[in-house]
């Protein structure tokens, strides 16, 4: 949720965005996602960086993270650095498509907005996931 919130541009999740479902007494699960909101295709600050409310490895900048931030967040998380780094490089690679996919619907369905969203964020998004796949080695 957090590798997806990044590339997405979210740059408002942070740690009340994320929740809890108490299933029964001995079964706990993440929610689904919810509250995403990509600041991808505004302007919003200028020259500088996008800031996102939670870091990974200590960085927060959006296109700034790259192999070692994923890594070092592993290490702190206590979980499998391979692991980590093939689930970010394997939203890289899906989530322009997805993100295409849905906006495509939208459009078909006439939704408002839809084809000038589908204008300003599939570009950014593409460009940022490229950039961090780069970045990813």
């Amino acid at each position: 949720m957090l590798f997806f919130n990044y590339l997405m541009g979210a740059s408002d999740a942070h740690a009340k965005n994320y929740s809890l479902l108490h299933l029964s007494a001995n079964d706990t699960v993440l929610a689904p996602l919810y509250d995403v909101a990509s600041g991808l295709p505004y302007d919003l600050t200028g020259n500088r960086p996008l800031r996102m409310e939670m870091s990974i490895g200590g960085e927060n900048r959006l296109g700034h993270v790259s192999r070692g931030h994923v890594e070092r967040f592993a290490r702190l998380a206590g979980l499998d650095r391979q692991a980590c780094l093939n689930l970010m490089a394997n939203l890289c690679r899906r989530i322009v498509r997805s993100a295409g996919d849905v906006l495509s619907q939208a459009r078909a369905e006439g939704l408002l907005g839809a084809d000038e969203l589908a204008e300003r964020l599939l570009p950014r998004l593409e460009s940022h996931c490229n950039r961090t796949l780069q970045q990813l080695g």
